[in-house]
């Protein structure tokens, strides 16, 4: 025997399905928000990636772009030299705040033209820092690995001093890739070519 549903009960139902309909019509906006996460019991995960990946049509390479597969935690990429190397200062990229693995890229500029002289990965919410490098004027730019999308920062010189005691010392220099309020780094976007 079949029990009829009451008008108030069908009024429930009615409700709930509108407000399914529209949580799920306003979802990617709502993922689309800074840091919008779901806590699971064991973390918590992001939806920004996945949908910055449908938005931009971009697909992650499977290998880095020496052909080696890329590192499992921040570190330099196989199959890349390390050059600029003996010098006493370091840029430290600071991704710590960011959902999104990017690859990066530091470029000396000098009059003979500019070239990348490190290039390494670094995972979401991580960081990396190349040391031991020379004086000069280098330029950091990055590739969001999520969303393909590739940025640099304003060239910046690193020099060595000598302090009071005698001792040569060099500079340290870190950028964030994520906003920073009152932050002095701004970034420019690249197209693949400049890249």
């Amino acid at each position: 025997m079949m029990r009829k549903t009451s008008t108030y009960g069908k009024a429930i139902i009615f409700v709930v399905i509108v407000w399914m309909v529209s949580e799920i019509f306003s979802f990617p906006s709502v993922m689309r928000q800074p840091d919008t996460q779901i806590k699971l019991m064991n973390g918590s995960f992001s939806f920004n990636g996945y949908f910055d990946k449908l938005l931009n049509n971009y697909n992650r390479p499977s290998t880095a772009p020496s052909g080696f597969p890329w590192p499992t935690t921040a570190a330099y990429i196989q199959g890349f030299e390390i050059l600029n190397v003996g010098g006493l200062s370091s840029i430290t990229i600071d991704n710590s705040r960011k959902e999104h693995d990017v690859f990066v890229r530091v470029v000396v500029h000098t009059v003979q033209g500019n070239f990348p002289v490190r290039q390494f990965y670094i995972p979401a919410f991580g960081s990396f820092t190349a040391k031991q490098l020379t004086p000069g004027e280098y330029e950091i730019r990055f590739q969001d690995l999520i969303t393909g999308e590739m940025n640099k920062f304003a060239p910046h010189r690193l020099e060595e001093r000598m302090t009071d005691a005698g001792q040569v010392i060099g500079q340290g220099y870190t950028v964030t890739l994520y906003g920073v309020i009152n932050g002095n780094a701004p970034t420019a976007r690249m197209s693949k070519d400049e890249f």
